[in-house]
């Protein structure tokens, strides 16, 4: 008799249970009264979700436009452009190759490229793929990504690394790096003999049919003859460049969004940031990393790859002062980095991330495996200065199916902080100008010449039309206004599509008698020293 009590109770506890807690559909429902909501406050064009429960997408959905101010629906085919979401994808290419005895996690970097160099001989001598993939490099966070946003080439990147001094010894913290993803792109090509297209589509695309999806620019057109070879999973899978979004941010203060055609940065090194995807996509590679790494039945990864993959490599600090964008203290306790992927716990249960972020785009990849459960987020709006959406929209969703109970409004939380960081910005530097207001040298000459940096080279300041300029290599000239002082602005976007309208450029000048002899730049911020000297007459 007991135990049929027992019995009947623990029968009446799951009910309730049960009933209880939220259903996927009431959650979904939610997620899609959220979503446009969450895209008005951070001003976003187009946004597309994914979520994936166990082995099904419950949820696949695409919002708002491809370009602000032009009604062109975004679709489940539309392609976003993925970011640093890409190392997701060519970490699980790496482990591959690992398993097939290609490389090995412990291979040092220049067994396989001598000439690579960086500021300290013992790291350039001892760096390994490992410590690259879990960005335990000890340079900077993202060295080099200035370089890139001055449309420096792949390879300059790569050789202008040896003037970046270390922050850490190498191999032991963590320093989130963009280049070197990129570096293992090239180590992947070399030992497989084959370009990075041909690997991710015979590894990746066309196993798993992901027919929108490609690495490298967004083809303009497509012919007949390559339609015909993606149907069939042959060729490269492109898809015509009408089906993609543009690329947006906005102004200070927050206006509509702006729209620019390209972010050449984006596929400077294309494995770290370069692949082009849809949501329809996206949601066959969550089931694949959710589910047995399998397709059409044939393993892709092994078991042990993917704990590989997950394995806190290196402990990521948390931040416990305020809340954070991307991982909320508020939420987060613990992070790590594995390789292509955060392992961190969000409420409690264990989740594996990967964002990615440049200007004009956002994206978020995030798993819970002991729930089986994944959502992805493409937006056209970023990078990491302009737009936190897919994490706005990730933690709603996380709030409501692990139900915590003081789940806030997220895009308004993050709005608000991001405004709040902005103004106390220009708040501070508006504050020194009204203390010390100082006009600019009686002549504008003081400040003519070309300037020298052992990692940028040379920068040249002129006049023009009562105006300076300032000259870098072959981009655009950039006009200089003067703010107080001997220091001027300049808007960093009309010098690279890499830079959002957000981004404040500075320039000061260092004067001694009647003529400059210095300058610093601040979207010339890495190296031994920011500091460019005039060059001799």
């Amino acid at each position: 008799m007991l135990g049929r009590f027992i019995y009947f109770l623990w029968i009446v506890l799951l009910l309730s249970s049960a009933q209880a807690s939220p259903s996927l559909a009431t959650i979904t429902q939610k997620m899609d009264d959220y979503i446009p909501k969450a895209m008005a406050a951070w001003g976003a064009p187009g946004c597309a979700v994914v979520i994936v429960k166990g082995d099904k997408i419950i949820y696949q959905k695409a919002f708002g436009d491809k370009r602000v101010n032009v009604h062109d629906p975004v679709d489940e085919h539309t392609v976003f452009f993925l970011a640093s979401v890409s190392k997701n994808l060519l970490a699980v290419i790496v482990a591959q190759l690992v398993e097939e005895g290609l490389l090995h996690w412990d291979d040092k970097v220049i067994k396989y490229i001598p000439e690579f160099e960086l500021s300290d001989p013992e790291a350039t001598k001892n760096l390994t793929l490992q410590d690259m993939l879990s960005h335990r490099v000890g340079l900077p966070h993202f060295s080099g990504d200035s370089l890139g946003g001055l449309q420096w080439t792949g390879d300059e990147i790569i050789k202008g690394l040896k003037h970046i001094p270390f922050k850490n010894p190498y191999g032991q913290k963590y320093s989130y790096q963009n280049i070197f993803y990129g570096l293992i792109g090239r180590i992947v090509q070399q030992v497989t003999g084959q370009d990075l297209l041909t690997l991710y589509r015979t590894r990746i695309f066309s196993p798993l049919k992901m027919i929108d999806t490609n690495i490298g620019p967004i083809q303009a057109e497509e012919s007949s003859w390559q339609q015909i070879k993606r149907w069939f999973g042959m060729g490269s899978p492109t898809r015509i460049e009408k089906n993609a979004v543009g690329l947006h941010d906005h102004f200070y203060p927050k206006t509509q969004a702006r729209y620019f055609p390209t972010n050449r940065f984006l596929y400077a090194l294309p494995s770290t940031s370069g692949i082009n995807t849809s949501i329809h996509d996206m949601g066959r590679w969550l089931l694949f990393l959710l589910n047995s790494r399998q397709a059409e039945g044939k393993p892709l990864l092994t078991e042990a790859s993917f704990k590989h993959l997950m394995h806190p490599h290196v402990v990521v600090p948390v931040r416990k002062d305020k809340d954070h964008f991307q991982f909320p203290a508020s939420r987060v306790t613990r992070n790590s980095y594995g390789v292509g992927m955060f392992n961190h716990d969000y409420l409690g249960t264990t989740a594996l991330t990967q964002m990615g972020g440049m200007n004009g785009c956002r994206s978020l990849l995030t798993l819970l495996p002991d729930e089986g459960v994944g959502i992805i987020i493409l937006s056209n709006l970023g990078g990491m200065r302009v737009s936190f959406l897919p994490e706005s929209i990730r933690n709603m969703f996380f709030d409501l199916y692990l139900e915590a109970t003081d789940a806030p409004d997220w895009a308004a939380l993050d709005v608000a902080l991001m405004e709040t960081q902005q103004n106390k910005y220009r708040d501070a530097k508006a504050a020194i100008r009204l203390r010390e207001p100082s006009p600019p040298a009686a002549n504008l000459s003081t400040y003519e010449g070309t300037y020298e940096h052992e990692l940028y080279g040379k920068i040249t300041i002129r006049q023009k039309g009562g105006q300076l300029c300032l000259h870098y290599r072959n981009l655009p000239p950039l006009i200089l206004t003067h703010w107080n002082a001997h220091t001027f602005n300049f808007n960093a976007y009309e010098m690279s599509d890499s830079f959002s309208a957000l981004d404040v450029g500075e320039i000061h000048f260092g004067i001694k008698g009647k003529q400059a002899y210095a300058l610093m730049a601040s979207v010339f911020h890495e190296g031994r020293t920011q500091l460019f000297t005039r060059a001799a007459d």
